[in-house]
């Protein structure tokens, strides 16, 4: 019947005879696991593949008969039709592979399994311990998990904490959470009512944070020990949302709760997603194995040869993202595939403290915001779909809410109420918003924009005396002054700009003057509060289309004036006098990034340069202090960080090449980076994270990322 399914125009046709297929491994394993390969002689009878040769890719697909539910474990799927494949959306990131089974009809499937233990001898023994727990404490644990059990069950591997396969997690989808914690709570319960043991014994509490925990039960004696149910019944038991984990320890439990809050679960790896156009989203059984992690956390069963082996052969099983093997109901056979693919590139796995998922890539810097209940940090960040985000300093979504538009520049806190309480102030292009830390607009807001923004809100307190000033530039060419009501500032009587701001408008202070500065593609403007005209340039001065003006106070000369440059890459000054001189003169195109710091702590700051993919720190004179360069392009402006009073560092963005840089002051790149990251980045510190500074960014695989930086 088989050798009928072969098909014609195929690179080859395979047959395989499980009865045999122990022997493919024995030359491999060590004397012990060599011994336990007789499963696979009961696995079924004969098969037929179809091998199919791609360029990155290998699939077998065929049929396989069975055989009788007797002696032959895939007999036990007869029957049954291909289930969804859900559990890998609970599955935590970085496993080393799974077994999962879809059962759709729960009865024959346990008078099949019946049936097959039965026939290789294991059931009586299993019959008894089911009496032996019944009598004992009144319950049948094993019909419990059955009754509440939905359609699927799975076992996965966790890396770096699955040490051997009795420490393996397992997962079963239920009908019910609350159901499915009685049933637990019921185990216990019976079992303290035979024993004088407090519940307080057997619950564990995983707290994520003040607003976030869950109960980690401990089964008080294991059941089905050395059986195949005992694959039920691990030391411990949680319930998250409709799914029953057992696991070793509260620990990796602990870590799967964790990652699900984070959404960094298996369906968001990038190896799921290499290998998802391969596993079919419906079967009885399949099978996931990353080669080289499934086979260094095995080792222990390889023969000294195959372990010496195994370290030569690790870049070659690294370019094997995964490994899947299906088997489906149909009819009197079962289809069966096997699939995997071969890639040049190793995906290497971002080392992060935590990673959260976004429903898109991030859009803006990371901002780091107070928490005026706690005074810890938290982040505020918007994704390509315009939805917002407050993010706690674990990782957890505390809520987030979608806005029509994207936010224009950096996010502002004030406190609205004047009550010691702080809100989220910014703009979009249409609305300008004030939105309190539990994701609700405040009082009138958003405001409707007189004119739609061209350019990110300014928030100016002119005498330190919370008498905030919000200036906007519109598509009109107006400039709009707004107080913290959202209404029009009277007094403000700037009419019209020549071109369009797109930069943020500037304040600055000299003495007891206060200067307003704009620039639009034809000038610079120099205002008073009221938006009279402060300075007249006696020349036209166009900014660079990505910088701002940087007021230098010029310790040398006495004389303030602010530096910048123009399209051409002329470093300008601007005196005070509306005076205009050309300190230096750098080749660059017209969309470069221009700062100035004091790199080398001598008072006298640098001039720093950012144009396409390389950097430069230049001395006022033009003297190159030193050049860095990315792999593609610098993609958004650098940004200076301070470490301490001492320790300035360089933070750069290469988003075609989704990485970040850290350059230290000498040039040389700062410990462990490149990293991971699309966006610019945020650096500061989370209370008891243990690092002494926390790196947030946005990544292009829509995962928020902290990083610790020693």
């Amino acid at each position: 019947m088989v050798r009928n399914t072969a098909g014609k125009y195929v690179h080859g046709n395979i047959y395989v005879n499980y009865g045999k297929l122990d022997l493919l491994f024995v030359p491999f394993l060590a004397e012990p696991a060599a011994e336990g390969l007789d499963f696979l002689a009961r696995l079924a009878g004969w098969g037929e593949m179809d091998l199919d040769l791609k360029e990155e890719s290998v699939i077998l697909n065929g049929m396989t008969r069975a055989g009788n539910p007797e002696n032959m474990f895939l007999a036990t799927l007869s029957g049954q039709s291909p289930v969804r494949i859900e559990l890998p959306g609970i599955m935590p990131s970085g496993i080393n592979g799974f077994i999962h089974l879809g059962i759709s009809d729960k009865e024959l499937f346990v008078e099949q399994m019946k049936t097959y233990l039965a026939g290789i001898g294991s059931w009586s023994g299993i019959e008894s311990e089911i009496n032996r727990i019944e009598n004992a404490y009144g319950i049948r644990p094993l019909d419990d998990l059955i009754d509440i059990m939905d359609d699927e069950v799975a076992w996965f591997s966790v890396e770096g904490l699955t040490a051997d396969p009795s420490e393996e997690v397992m997962v079963m989808e239920t009908g019910s959470r609350s159901e499915t914690r009685e049933v637990i709570l019921n185990w216990i319960n019976r079992y303290l009512e035979e024993n004088t043991f407090e519940m307080q014994a057997y619950l564990n509490v995983y707290r994520l944070d003040d607003q976030t925990s869950f109960e980690i039960y401990r089964l008080p004696e294991p059941f089905f020990e050395g059986t195949l149910p005992g694959k039920f019944f691990n030391n411990y038991f949680t319930v998250l949302e409709n799914h029953l984990l057992s696991g070793p320890s509260v620990e990796v439990l602990s870590r799967v709760i964790y990652q699900n809050i984070l959404r960094k679960t298996f369906i968001n790896d990038p190896v799921f997603e290499e290998m998802s156009g391969y596993l079919s989203n419906r079967g009885s059984l399949s099978i996931f194995i990353r080669p080289y992690p499934y086979l260094d956390y095995r080792k222990r069963i390889l023969d000294d040869d195959a372990n010496a082996t195994l370290g030569s052969m690790e870049l070659f099983l690294r370019r094997i993202p995964g490994i899947i093997i299906q088997y489906s109901t149909e009819e009197d056979l079962l289809y069966s595939s096997i699939s995997f693919r071969y890639t040049s590139q190793i995906r290497e796995k971002a080392l992060t403290v935590w990673e959260s998922l976004l429903d898109s890539v991030a859009v803006i810097k990371p901002e780091l915001v107070l928490n005026h209940n706690t005074s810890e940090n938290e982040i505020f960040v918007q994704d390509a779909t315009g939805r917002i985000y407050l993010i706690n300093s674990a990782g957890r979504i505390i809520w987030s809410r979608r806005l029509e538009e994207e936010i224009m520049g950096e996010i502002h806190q004030i406190d609205f109420y004047r009550n010691n309480k702080l809100q989220y102030l910014f703009n979009t292009r249409g609305k300008l918003y004030l939105v309190d830390r539990n994701g609700n607009d405040v009082e009138r807001y958003p405001v409707t924009l007189r004119s739609p923004a061209t350019n990110p809100m300014a928030l100016f307190d002119y005498d330190n005396n919370d008498g905030y000033r919000i200036f906007i530039a519109g598509e009109d060419r107006g400039i709009y002054v707004y107080d913290l009501e959202g209404n029009i500032v009277p007094g403000w009587r700037f009419g019209n700009t020549e071109g369009v701001v797109s930069k943020k408008i500037q304040h600055f202070r000299i003495g007891n003057q206060d200067y307003i500065v704009a620039a639009d593609n034809r000038r610079t403007y120099f205002l008073d509060r009221r938006g009279r005209e402060r300075i007249s340039t006696g020349e036209r001065v166009v900014i660079s289309p990505n910088n701002h003006l940087i007021l230098d106070m010029n310790i040398r000369e006495e004389q303030p004036r602010w530096i910048s440059t123009d399209t051409a890459g002329n470093v300008i000054a601007i005196y005070q006098n509306g005076s205009v001189s050309s300190l230096y003169s750098q080749e660059v195109t017209p969309g470069h990034y221009f700062r100035m710091q004091d790199m080398d702590m001598d008072g006298i700051p640098e001039y720093i340069f950012a144009d396409g993919n390389e950097l430069a720190v230049l001395k006022q004179g033009g003297e190159r202090v030193f050049g860095f360069s990315v792999r593609e392009r610098i993609s958004s402006p650098p940004d200076i960080y301070k470490f301490s009073s001492s320790e300035v560092k360089i933070g750069l963005t290469d988003q075609p090449r989704n990485r970040i840089y850290l350059v230290n002051s000498d040039g040389s790149l700062y410990d462990g980076f490149p990293l991971e990251g699309s966006t610019r980045f945020s650096i500061g510190n989370f209370e008891g994270s243990g690092s002494r500074f926390n790196l947030i960014v946005g990544s292009a695989n829509n995962f928020l990322y902290n990083y610790s930086i020693e």
